[in-house]
C-alpha cells in the first residue's frame, strides 16, 4: 500500500508496517514511490504479507469487540458498576415470564 501520511490510512500503514507513506498533497512522491514498489516485485509481496498479518491481527472485528468491551469495563469500573445485571430488557423476555416446571 501506498498512502498519503494523513488520515486513518497513516495509522493503519504504521501500525502494520506494510505499506509506504508519502507527504499529503505530493503527487511528485506518489508517483516516486509507486514506481518503487513497481520495480520491487519481492518487496511489494513483504509489504502486503506482513500488512495483511498485522491488520488482521490488529483491526480484526473479535479484537476489536474485546477492545470495547474493555472500555465499557473501564466506564463502569470507574462510575461504579450496577448493584445487578438485571436489565429491563431481561425483565420484559420470554425467560423471565416463563412458567416453572
Amino acid at each position: 500500500m501506498v498512502a498519503s501520511a494523513a488520515g486513518a490510512l497513516r495509522e493503519v500503514v504504521r501500525a502494520s508496517g506494510g505499506g509506504v507513506l508519502v507527504p499529503a498533497a505530493d503527487p511528485e512522491a506518489l508517483a516516486r514511490a509507486l514506481n518503487a514498489l513497481l520495480d520491487a516485485p519481492e518487496e511489494r509481496r513483504a509489504l502486503g504479507a506482513r500488512g495483511r498479518e498485522r491488520v488482521v491481527e490488529q483491526f480484526s472485528w473479535p479484537r476489536i469487540a474485546r477492545a470495547t468491551v474493555d472500555a465499557y469495563g473501564e466506564v463502569l469500573d470507574a462510575r461504579g458498576r450496577p448493584a445487578s445485571s438485571t436489565t429491563s430488557a431481561w425483565r420484559g423476555s420470554r425467560r423471565a415470564h416463563a412458567p416453572s416446571a
